[in-house]
């Protein structure tokens, strides 16, 4: 099926460098001659993880100069308003927050995790021909704060791209993985991560999440799935056998994984490239 026909639009990640890469073909590569083993035919258990603190943050504008630091927050969604904008004009840039408390997490670790999220395109005229939306992670301390607008340091989970259009297309719906920024959180004890939403830089336009309190499944969720990444046979261990069922899956990037093979689908854009070599050679030799 071609990817612009998927129920999810195009999601984009940083490629790790070309050297890595090529580590990773000649590491894996050497694993497959390993005898193939079944994907599991029990479905892991998984967890909804809603946001316990959220808000639109606000940098310039009648607010204030434009500075690269907020100077105004709104910490309630109820549908008034810049709540749940994410905006970048040439005088004012709205970026959303949303913190999450892990400690309800009873999994062993390492889990994996994703963020799903809705967005929506506005009525506005004239618009670009597409845009992205950067999901970026940092520590949560639980705490509605203003400084959560620049909150350093912040790692990029990746982007959704939209399309505009008249009239405007229905919301879409969004996941990219946060594995790695959920199991650093319990590793370290803190239980906590925050995701920060943002138009990308040079962009002159909006985007809307239609998030009200009222309604916890209307915001951003992380789910937790009770599976070590790049386990395909849920033995609790990456290993040689689970590179077998892992390769099995690999296809080209413009490419739907076939049935069976979400398991593989490591950064969950509905595919098996080398993005998902590269995360399976992070955990490989992992267990718990």
């Amino acid at each position: 099926m071609p990817r612009n026909l998927r129920p999810l639009p195009l999601i984009h990640r940083n490629l790790r460098t070309s050297s890595m890469i090529a580590a990773g073909l000649l590491t894996l590569g050497a694993l497959a001659m390993a005898a193939s083993t079944p994907f599991p035919t029990i479905a892991p258990s998984s967890l909804k993880i809603y946001p316990t603190k959220d808000g639109t943050l606000i940098d310039g504008g009648v607010f204030g100069p434009l500075d690269g630091q907020a100077d105004y927050a709104d910490w309630s969604f109820n549908g008034s308003s810049n709540e749940g904008s994410i905006a970048l004009t040439t005088s004012s840039e709205h970026r959303v927050v949303w913190e999450y408390d892990l400690s309800g997490i009873t999994y062993a670790e390492p889990v994996t995790a994703s963020i799903s999220f809705t967005l929506r395109l506005p009525a506005i005229f004239p618009f670009p021909n597409s845009l992205r939306v950067r999901v970026f992670s940092y520590q949560a301390d639980l705490m509605e704060s203003i400084e959560d607008f620049a909150s350093e340091p912040a790692t990029m989970l990746g982007s959704a791209l939209l399309t505009p259009s008249w009239p405007p297309p229905p919301a879409s719906v969004h996941q990219l993985a946060i594995t790695d920024a959920v199991n650093a959180a319990i590793q370290s004890g803190a239980s906590k991560v925050a995701v920060r939403f943002q138009i990308e830089p040079d962009t002159n336009f909006q985007v809307f999440i239609d998030a009200v309190d009222s309604d916890p499944t209307t915001k951003p969720f992380i789910t937790i799935i009770d599976r070590l990444p790049g386990d395909t046979n849920d033995d609790n261990v990456v290993a040689l056998d689970d590179w077998a069922g892992f390769s099995s899956c690999l296809s080209e990037p413009t490419t739907q994984y076939m049935p069976g093979c979400d398991i593989a689908d490591l950064d969950f854009d509905l595919d098996v490239d080398l993005r998902d070599m590269a995360s399976f050679q992070n955990y490989f030799q992992s267990s718990r």
